[in-house]
């Protein structure tokens, strides 16, 4: 996968995350999050985001 790849792929991750935000009732932020989907979907962000920066 190259970097373009990456980079198109962690912006799709954050619009599935994004509407996931849109659509859960619960929360996702804090100490009290309680969405394990959401926290799944954000650390998946993340690396994502990170893997493209490193160019990976």
């Amino acid at each position: 996968m190259n970097a373009t790849d990456q980079v198109a792929r962690s912006e799709e991750l954050y619009r599935i995350y994004r509407a996931h935000l849109d659509t859960c009732p619960r929360r996702h932020i804090g100490i009290l999050a309680d969405c394990a989907e959401g926290a799944r979907m954000l650390r998946a962000v993340h690396a994502s985001r990170l893997a493209a920066s490193r160019g990976r």
